[in-house]
């Protein structure tokens, strides 16, 4: 049975939510909540009933559930408050950026019996998916990332006024490389080996942000760098005897040179999305997004 959820926030992400929301199997979205009356997603879900105030959506409404899509650090008050209410909450990652209020969001979590999960929509994208099911069974020698935001950031090293709501290149892309890998390779027990960050002093976040993991003896590293002039995101995978590059961008997987691997969807995020939302959401998620949360937050 499909789990009803009202969306809270309806800002331009939602382009690429509203074809897999309005096909999925396991929620149904019966409102779109919002500040701003003339927000990007008001067109795009025009057949629900619109508020400015999520807590009235809330009453009027009785959902099951809400996704939470606002500025991250709205987050943990609205992810609370909709537990309070009783119902699931479903965040877009991260759900929050330190360790004290990720531990009282599952404590409130678990006192309202209710899932809280953060969407992590790279583990479903085509390629992911792909590499998940060739994977199996080999043993993985070393994962390099390397994440290219450059809409994120000027050419200078700051951060644009627009997108500090983001948080920074950590927060904002190494949760998303950190998702897809725990679908290639089980991170629980991974221990931080080196950490490297380049700061915007205008509002002191990070626009580069370089991790070195060891997860059980391979070697994870992942680079963020918001002034990479393109936005390529791509990894490179060891194997035993073999070595695959991933370009994430074109969800296309090479081996030695040939293509193993390419979809042909003209929407990567959308893909993404959909991917997610044709899955059950249950407490299993809960769990891993709590252990992502807790290595995005080391150090």
């Amino acid at each position: 049975m499909k789990k009803r959820v009202i969306i809270i926030g309806g800002g331009v992400i939602m382009r690429h939510y509203a074809e897999g929301l309005k096909k999925s199997n396991a929620v149904e979205a019966v409102a779109l909540c919002d500040l701003d009356e003339n927000c990007p997603a008001r067109e795009l879900f025009c057949d629900l009933p619109f508020f400015t105030d999520y807590q009235e959506a809330i009453e009027v409404c009785a959902p099951d559930g809400a996704i939470v899509a606002t500025n991250v650090r709205s987050h943990a008050e609205i992810a609370k408050n909709c537990l309070k209410a009783g119902l699931h909450v479903y965040v877009e990652k991260p759900l929050c950026t330190d360790g004290e209020t990720l531990d009282d969001l599952y404590e409130a979590a678990t006192k309202a019996e209710k899932n809280l999960t953060a969407l992590f929509h790279w583990k479903f994208a085509d390629e992911v998916l792909f590499l998940k099911g060739y994977a199996a069974g080999k043993k993985i020698r070393r994962i390099a990332a390397c994440i290219g935001d450059d809409y994120a950031c000027e050419p200078i090293g700051r951060i644009r006024k627009d997108r500090i709501g983001l948080s920074g290149a950590w927060f904002d892309s190494g949760i998303n490389v950190l998702s897809y890998v725990q679908e290639l390779l089980p991170l629980e027990g991974v221990r931080l080996v080196e950490k490297e960050a380049r700061i915007d002093d205008s509002c002191s976040l990070p626009y580069y942000a370089r991790r070195i993991y060891d997860a059980g003896g391979t070697e994870l590293e992942i680079v963020v760098d918001w002034t990479i002039p393109s936005r390529k995101k791509t990894s490179m995978i060891e194997l035993e005897g073999e070595t695959l590059y991933v370009d994430h961008t074109a969800q296309r997987i090479e081996r030695d040179g040939e293509v193993i691997f390419e979809s042909k969807v003209p929407d990567r995020l959308a893909s993404h999305y959909k991917n997610m939302f044709a899955r059950a959401m249950d407490a299993d998620a809960d769990e891993e997004s709590r252990l992502l949360h807790e290595i995005l937050l080391q150090g």
